[in-house]
């Protein structure tokens, strides 16, 4: 029944033998009264007023979960009990206590600050009590007289059963011990990887569960029950209790309840009273509240069981004392094996992309498990097996019924096996053949060597590293387990003698590349002899100018800035060789032979879709053989044959090996009876080649996803489509026409990236210039990763400073230039008519934080791609990134070009317009500047004012405006004649310029604002009549007349920059008063007069 995972298994008269004397207040505090404990939680009594049927009110007692975690003497939580029943009795007895004092706790914490709470409306929860460290007799008492002690951590129900204790992680059990009123919020354990167990042996707990459930099904199911997207977030990748938690997340209701029901989601609603267990499966989201005496609002959907269960036992507080542990559920069938390690190494894969350390350790647990499993096979079928203890015969012992037998456990985990044996041999075999690509300069220091031979085989007396032990064998980066292989950093072994561990996954997409990862306690300098320093390019040896270092004595670079030390890396194999791994998985296949169970098929092409970086399955074309397959891929085979048949003249395949297969071959034009006897063989797993072909970004999620090459014996299929796409979908025409463009390695390395949106949210007026800062979306599918390497600092902003510029401008209800140049500090390099750029390019972005980058945001990327795509240079790209270094915009275009992408033809089709359009506000843009400075130039008329308005024709009148535009009319702008509006609309032919000193305010068209009849801006004129200094060409270089030092004018330089303290405070004095003067008092308040006028036009 455990198995089952739309049932909830409740168990009754477990612990009735465990001794009752070693669970009680004089014991524990006894044992552990003096020690400090550190996780309590607080829950404060709130009350709020509802309606109730008829039309009254009433009120609703409830408890809100403070932030932060208290600690305190675990002597002194129990006169924290103490104090609150003999505060209740007072009340029961009705005595007086209207003094509050009475009703105050105090407690000192472990670093000496006392705190008072009240006793009455605060429940302090103790959480997580180790029983296995602080009271070890009390958990050998649960451990031997539990009665169904096999569920326990490590038991004979539990996947860690094969691994040795010191390499099990660390599952509990612990004690929990809480007044009435405090609760859990919905979670799953382990971050969906463990199965737990609950234990009430006090107390009641009112328990919400949900049926195991995808990841997209479990945020639908908490939206359904919470009302919250970000929390479901939370609840999947976040703790029980902590401190992010939105404090108006009530109890799910009962029609909340009710549509989980109709969704299939299986809900199950009940109360856990005392001597009673419940299995929570590994994924499962579960809900604990503590039973208190209060009534609860008729929504709510434990009202009516807990009105039923107080009139049997009362209203009388009792005290919730409970035992919890998390375990891997093994499994009893060889079905049921296959969904528990299936569903485990998926849901591991969903928290390496979240960057989060996962409880269980399926692949260790896995490979005990197979050999343990294939001795135990072997041992029995051996008929002159004997025993090396003297005087006992294996045929006189017997066993338990209740645990599956070795070829039962071999039939469920044979499928996951092959998955992580051929995992970790294509990592090797990569490491062996590869080592690493050569011609990059940032790699080209990059070495990668194998172990000769696993850690097991080292001396454990010489040997520093304990391989069965549970401690650093997790990724640095990604926190993956590192089951049997893992690599190990040359240089912190060396340099540091320390442990620098990573998975190869990690490795191979470059995250070692850090500018800094701490490994020293306390240092924090980037110096290769304290820290893991891996991105280190430079090539400087003896006396290098940075002078922040020795030479290293093992590569002679300098430590401050060149060792390469960190960049070498050595495979590691933790238990066997890979020669050792594959042995053991063939003799579970030869033990199972032909005998796999009937979800063998299904099962390892959910698992191969992880490595092609998504967790759908994707549609995989296979070879032909004489032996049938699974009903579920036999009738995606047909559909795929239909779609192939039925559109031959549409789908035109670009490379007949990409798209077109042996089987598509010979069953075009056969019937749909006929198909259905085609025959299709399972996966060949000693046949399949993985290959990083592309990084892709899905959607707003910032984390990158692999997209994978699969060569299978006679094909080689590149196409993964979506959920709900088909083949009919996919545009080869346009792939046709991009395919002659791409580099030569496009038969190797090649993606078509299928869009779900492709359709962009893009500015569509190109009359209104403010709708230029306005973001769109971007499409799933970018095909570039913001990368830190390709990336540098804009305009001297921080990652703080820049990412409140973004925030604050996404809060201005009229995004102009000055508006948005306002928003930046005063540090800032970022010019005035770049800032506009800045904030468009990142509105719908969230903030990436490299080292000391900012990265590339998917918008730039996309820019970038498409200028690229059409062979334009970084000059062209910076029209639209003016505030990118044109380097930066260089190396990036490079990395895209080196990768040799296809691009699909819907992406480049939504890169033309978003570009396009972006092109044409920019100009429209630059054509309203220019109006603008001309009229001024001119003696442009002042405003109308308000009597003269009386007297002229009034727009909100006028027939040919809508509504709308009527609405958009300033108070003091009302009325136009014919010469303003034919001035504005026909513009000024004569040719424009920038301004001769400051350089063209303009770049290819697309740039700023324009100047006409005056040749220089307004800050360089306040410059001229001080005689400072004066022209020599226009756009070139410039002297200083009265210091006759010549400068050099950048475009984020300030020209006082190499100027004497005094003048430059002379300079910056005048400036900012002119400044103030002149654009503020002149060009803001007539550009947005003559602004105004123009949308009129």
């Amino acid at each position: 029944m455990m198995e089952r995972d739309d049932i909830t298994v409740i168990s009754e008269g477990l612990a009735d033998e465990i001794s009752a004397s070693l669970w009680t207040k004089e014991y524990i505090t006894g044992c552990i009264g003096s020690e400090y404990h550190h996780k309590f939680r607080a829950f404060q009594k709130k009350s709020r007023t509802v309606a109730t049927k008829d039309d009254s009110t009433s009120t609703i007692e409830y408890h809100e979960e403070q932030r932060g975690w208290y600690s305190m003497k675990v002597a002194s939580y129990f006169d924290y009990l103490e104090k609150r029943r003999s505060v209740q009795d007072k009340q029961q007895e009705e005595s007086d206590i209207s003094d509050g004092s009475e009703k105050m706790f105090s407690f000192e914490d472990s670093n000496g600050k006392e705190h008072c709470i009240n006793a009455e409306e605060v429940s302090l929860y103790m959480v997580d009590v180790d029983l296995i460290k602080l009271l070890p007799k009390s958990f050998e008492d649960l451990q031997n007289n539990f009665k169904l002690s096999s569920i326990l951590p490590g038991g004979s129900h539990c996947m860690m059963n094969a691994v040795n204790i010191n390499g099990r992680p660390f599952m509990g059990p612990n004690l929990y011990i809480t007044p009435p009123s405090s609760f859990t919020h919905f979670h799953q354990d382990g971050h969906g990887t463990v199965d737990s167990g609950h234990l009430c042996l006090s107390g009641y707990n009112e328990v919400v569960m949900l049926r195991r459930l995808p990841e997209r099904h479990k945020c639908r199911a908490l939206e359904l029950l919470n009302g919250s997207s970000h929390s479901s977030y939370s609840a999947l990748y976040g703790l029980p209790h902590r401190d992010d938690l939105d404090p108006s997340l009530g109890w799910p209701t009962k029609g909340a309840i009710r549509f989980c029901k109709e969704m299939g989601y299986c809900p199950s609603v009940f109360i856990l009273k005392p001597g009673q267990m419940v299995h929570i499966n590994k994924g499962r989201l579960h809900a604990f509240r503590k039973l208190s005496t209060s009534s609860l609002h008729g929504t709510d959907c434990h009202h009516d069981l807990r009105q039923k269960l107080q009139e049997s036992i009362g209203n009388i507080e009792q005290l919730c004392f409970s035992i919890a542990w998390d375990w891997m559920f093994k499994g009893v069938t060889s079905e049921g094996i296959n969904r528990e390690l299936s569903s485990i190494l998926e849901c591991v894969h969903l928290n390496r992309a979240h960057n989060l350390q996962s409880l269980a350790i399926p692949e260790t647990a896995l490979l005990f498990l197979a050999k343990e499993n294939v001795a135990k096979y072997n041992t029995a079928s051996k008929n002159d097996s004997a025993s090396l203890i003297q005087g006992r015969s294996l045929s006189a012992e017997s066993t338990s019924g209740l645990e599956p037998d070795p070829m039962t456990v071999l039939r469920g985990i044979l499928t996951s096996l092959q998955y992580v044996v051929h995992r970790h041999n294509s990592a090797v075999s990569m490491s062996k053949e590869r080592g690493w690509e050569k011609g990059d300069k940032q790699n080209k220091w990059a070495k990668i060597s194998v172990d000769a031979k696993p850690n097991t085989w080292q001396d454990p007396g010489t040997f520093s590293l304990d391989p069965y032990g549970s401690g650093d064998f997790f990724c640095k980066f990604c926190m993956e387990e590192l089951s049997n292989i893992y690599m190990h950093c040359d240089g912190c072994e060396k340099l540091l003698n320390k442990d620098f561990n990573i998975c190869s996954n990690c490795h191979k997409e470059g995250k070692y590349r850090v500018s800094f990862y701490q490994m020293h306690p306390f240092s924090t300098k980037r110096f290769s002899v304290l820290n893991h320093t891996g991105n280190m390019i430079l090539e400087r040896a003896a006396r290098c100018p940075c002078k922040n270092g020795k030479p290293c004595n093992n590569c002679n670079f300098c430590t401050g800035c060149s060792c390469k030390c960190h960049q070498q890396f050595t495979l590691h194999y933790r238990f066997m060789g890979i020669d050792d791994e594959l042995q053991l998985l063939s003799e579970a296949e030869r033990i199972v032979g032909t005998d796999k169970i009937s979800h063998a098929d299904e099962t390892s092409a959910r698992l191969l879709s992880l490595l092609s970086g998504t967790c759908i399955t994707n549609t995989i074309i296979e070879q032909a053989s004489p032996r049938r397959r699974s009903s579920l891929i036999q009738e995606e085979m047909e559909d795929l044959e239909e779609t192939y048949s039925e559109k031959e003249e549409k789908l035109k395949r670009p490379r007949e090996d990409l798209t077109t297969s042996a089987v598509s071959k010979r069953s075009r034009g056969k019937s749909k009876a006929e198909r259905k006897n085609l025959v299709i063989p399972p996966i060949n797993f000693n046949s399949i080649k993985i290959d990083t072909a592309v990084t892709v970004l899905s959607g707003s999620n910032t984390i990158p996803a692999i997209v994978k090459e699969v060569d299978f014996p006679s094909m080689r299929l590149n196409v993964f489509l979506t959920e709900g796409k088909t083949f009919d979908s996919v545009d080869f025409d346009a792939v046709q026409s991009i395919t002659s463009s791409t580099s030569d390695s496009f038969q190797t390395r090649c993606a078509f990236l299928i869009q779900e949106d492709v359709e962009p949210v893009c500015p569509s007026s190109v009359d209104d210039v403010s709708r230029a800062s306005i973001a769109y979306t971007a499409p799933r599918g970018t095909v570039i990763p913001p990368d830190e390497s390709v990336a540098s600092g804009i305009g001297k902003l921080t990652h703080k400073t820049f990412s409140d510029f973004i925030k604050n401008a996404r809060l201005l209800e009229s995004r102009t230039e000055e508006a948005l140049a306002r928003l930046l500090p005063r540090t800032s390099r970022v010019r005035s008519d770049e800032v506009r750029h800045l904030y468009r390019n990142f509105a719908d972005c969230p903030i990436i934080e490299g080292d000391s980058s900012i990265i590339f945001s998917r918008r730039e990327i996309d820019i970038v791609n498409y200028y690229s795509f059409l062979g334009k240079v970084p000059r062209d790209m910076a029209t639209l990134m003016p505030y990118r270094a044109e380097k930066d915009l260089r190396q990036l275009a490079k990395v895209i070009e080196d990768m040799g992408l296809c691009l699909s033809g819907d992406y480049v089709k939504m890169l033309s317009e978003t570009v396009g359009i972006l092109h044409s506000l920019e100009t429209s843009a630059a054509q309203n500047a220019a109006k603008t400075v001309h009229l001024k130039a001119n003696g442009a008329p002042a405003p109308p004012n308000p009597i003269k308005v009386k007297k002229q024709l009034n727009l909100r009148q006028s027939p040919e405006l809508t509504e709308e535009e009527r609405e958009m009319l300033p108070q003091w702008a009302v009325s136009k004649t014919v010469e303003w509006r034919k001035l504005v609309s026909d513009g000024d032919p004569r040719p424009v310029f920038g301004c001769a000193w400051c350089g063209p305010k303009i770049r290819a068209g697309y740039e700023g604002p324009l100047l006409v009849k005056s040749k220089l801006c307004p800050t360089c004129k306040v410059f001229e009549k001080e005689g400072y200094y004066s022209r020599m060409t226009a756009g070139g270089s410039k002297k200083l007349s009265v210091l006759e030092t010549k400068l050099c004018f950048g475009p984020i330089k300030p020209f006082y920059r190499e100027q004497p303290t005094r003048l430059q405070n002379l300079i910056r004095r005048r400036l900012d008063a002119e400044r103030r003067k002149a654009l503020e008092a002149e060009e803001n308040f007539v550009q947005e007069f003559w602004y105004n006028f123009h949308l009129l036009t």
